[in-house]
């Protein structure tokens, strides 16, 4: 009976080996271009009504795809993963609106490929603004203060360079709801985003605190493991060329030009 179980045992070790070497070498044919982003952050990256996956990040992940002759394969993580997944080679770039920071610039190539530097950011509460807040240092005022963040974001890296609040991981939405709830104290997040969630929610107020130069984001950008000097020198290619032909500027007025103001 030990013996039979031994090779049984040896047997299904072996498919397990030679599935994992099937694997691997799909995943690195050539064919495929896996792009790593996070669904729920419009108008990047969004779920359509069909359940595919739209938005300006994509319409340009397609074309990038296209153009090195290759299928897109999108991989929707949270995006404290992002970074971790590129370095470990999981996917191959990453496109989710993903703001340009000092911090991520030491851990990958970015390519700057849409906006502005932002110099600040919105600080929202529930109703109304406290008084004396206007820069984040001021948020120490407030006793027990909580604040929500999206795990990974660049707000994130920002308010973890301040003291005397207690930070909480949460989605954007989710974060509406610690607000409304009392649960939270404010919440900082992306323009675009809080926006989006005025719409859903008028209560919501904002303060406009400033960055420090340190803190500034410098335009949204496509990140490529910094080893990968190929395709890093084939997709600055390409988003130079959309800027040159004025695709880029159509598929931001497709995209971002509608968002609410």
């Amino acid at each position: 009976m030990f013996k039979k179980l031994a090779i049984a045992a040896f047997c299904v070790a072996l498919i397990s080996i030679a599935g994992l070497r099937y694997m691997t070498t799909t995943s690195q044919d050539g064919q495929t271009l896996t792009l790593g982003t996070m669904s729920g952050w419009p108008p990047f990256v969004q779920l359509a009504t069909d359940g595919s996956y739209e938005g300006f990040d994509i319409d340009i992940a397609n074309i990038i795809a296209q153009r090195l002759g290759k299928k897109l394969v999108i991989k929707d993580m949270d995006t404290a993963m992002l970074i971790s997944a590129l370095n470990q080679g999981q996917v191959d770039f990453l496109m989710t609106g993903l703001d340009i920071t000092p911090e991520r610039l030491q851990q990958i190539t970015m390519i700057p490929y849409q906006g502005e530097p932002i110099t600040s950011y919105p600080l929202i509460f529930f109703k109304e603004i406290p008084e004396g807040i206007e820069t984040l240092a001021d948020l120490k005022k407030l006793p027990n203060a909580i604040l929500c963040v999206e795990a990974g974001s660049s707000q994130e890296e920002i308010l973890r360079g301040y003291e005397g609040f207690e930070i909480k991981q949460v989605d954007p939405l989710v974060s509406l709801l610690e607000l409304k709830n009392g649960r939270a104290t404010a919440t900082l997040l992306d323009e675009k985003m809080f926006k989006s969630l005025q719409q859903k929610e008028p209560n919501l107020k904002a303060k406009m605190v400033p960055l420090r130069p340190e803190e500034v984001i410098l335009g949204c950008g496509i990140g490529i493991k910094k080893e990968n000097a190929d395709l890093i020198a084939k997709i600055t290619a390409i988003i130079d060329d959309l800027k040159k032909t004025g695709l880029l500027k159509k598929l931001e007025q497709r995209w971002i030009a509608k968002e609410p103001s």
